[in-house]
């Protein structure tokens, strides 16, 4: 789980030590950055994820086609400033910050990676971090890595490697070991150091980003003759049929749960399943005793399918974030309170991220929050300027009414109403 994040520099995005917990929920007027933010947060995880996904020929470079190669620098920023993040997160009970900058040019050439770091931050014995690795601090295509695995250790080497700048660390690190003599033969670098950043590895991928607007509704209804690829929804949402198939396949007492949790919202609700017609999957839902294919049901029904699938249910390897833009989008206001009650209650992920506009979703969230029960909010304005809200904050304000309320009144605190 990420406790704290900064960044300087990403588009309108600068913040520095913001303070996540389990489920952190941004506000805020459109354009006010809360898209933006979420990209920042997952921008190293989406590099390595879809690494293979562009024409860029490294996975770095594939990033920035995604961003766009001039888009990423914030607005009146010298070029050459450089865009950074830092993220101070557990990794099975483990604490660790990575922090990881590039810079952008008028040429390709001109875009690279400027540091990759990981220490282990300091504490109540060791008054400086523990550094693992850093890449490109002491010159752009320089290494240095560390032979010992913890703080403490004794017999502390740091080995110097050559590195490429223009792909992540992940991306070459099996080869750098390969390839040097000296690195390899430390069984604590083999071994330790690379499980490490194996896990590490495997804790990035996990963080997972959507937005109900990228939906593809119109592409979902259609029969689909695939099957499942990857246990995760992909970010339009497309191989949901081809999802809930392969994980009902898994296990029978998925698709009941799966459809225990959509009578939640459709309370007549009998069945779904997945039926087959020329070679074609098409999912069915039997609902008071109607039958309706996906071309039948309305954008929300699709859309709390969709919810369903990534709030509720488990899936081949648990999230250690996900992102929901606007989960709201076409939801009716009682469907809203269900989803956030989803959210709630959800083992799914380790931590979410949900921007919304909505009061009604917003109003779920009260008593956790002011009890501060693992709920942050922020608030995000026009300026770029991002206010973490705490209990404290809110509490005489808000009496006996929920957040929602001081959302629909346009409550100092909170904002509201965009104008």
């Amino acid at each position: 789980m990420i406790h704290k994040f900064s960044c300087e520099n990403y588009r309108n995005i600068s913040v520095q030590d913001l303070e996540l917990k389990r489920i952190n929920l941004l506000i805020g007027p459109n354009n006010s950055g809360k898209t933006n933010f979420t990209k920042t947060i997952t921008f190293y995880s989406n590099m390595l994820k879809y690494g293979a996904s562009g024409t860029g020929g490294t996975d770095f470079y594939n990033a920035m086609q995604r961003v766009g190669w001039g888009h990423s620098l914030r607005n009146g920023a010298p070029a050459g400033t450089p865009i950074s993040f830092e993220w101070d997160m557990d990794l099975d009970s483990e604490q660790i910050t990575f922090r990881f900058s590039y810079v952008t040019g008028e040429k390709k050439e001109d875009f690279h990676i400027t540091s990759e770091e990981l220490y282990a931050p300091s504490d109540a014995k060791h008054e400086r971090p523990f550094n693992y690795f850093k890449a490109h601090t002491t010159g752009v295509g320089n290494g240095l890595i560390s032979t010992a695995v913890k703080k403490g250790d004794t017999g502390n080497k740091r080995l110097r490697f050559k590195l490429a700048s223009n792909q992540s660390i992940f991306a070459q690190f099996k080869n750098i070991l390969i390839e040097n003599d000296k690195l390899f033969s430390e069984i604590a670098i083999r071994k330790n150091i690379n499980n490490l950043m194996n896990r590490m590895d495997v804790a990035l991928r996990s963080i997972y980003s959507y937005s109900s607007a990228q939906f593809d509704t119109q592409q979902i209804r259609k029969p689909t003759s695939g099957e499942a690829s990857t246990g995760f929804l992909y970010r339009n949402g497309t191989n949901l049929i081809d999802l809930f198939q392969y994980y009902k396949n898994g296990a029978l007492t998925w698709k009941i749960d799966f459809i225990d949790h959509m009578r939640d919202l459709m309370h007549d609700l009998q069945d779904i399943d997945v039926v087959s017609m020329f070679d074609q999957n098409m999912m069915r839902l039997v609902d008071g005793g109607d039958e309706f294919d996906l071309t039948d049901v309305s954008e929300g029904t699709i859309k709390a399918l969709l919810l369903n699938f990534l709030i509720n249910m488990p899936t081949s390897r648990r999230y250690s974030m996900i992102a929901i833009d606007e989960p709201e989008n076409n939801l009716h206001p009682a469907w809203q309170k269900v989803v956030g009650n989803w959210v709630q209650a959800s083992d799914n992920f380790e931590q979410c991220l949900i921007s919304t506009h909505s009061p009604d979703f917003l109003d779920v969230f009260t008593e956790d929050f002011i009890d501060d029960r693992d709920v942050a909010i922020f608030v995000f304005s026009r300026d770029g300027h991002i206010r973490q809200i705490s209990s404290s904050d809110i509490k005489a304000a808000i009496g006996n009414w929920e957040l929602g309320d001081l959302y629909r009144t346009s409550d100092p605190l909170l904002g509201g109403w965009p104008w």
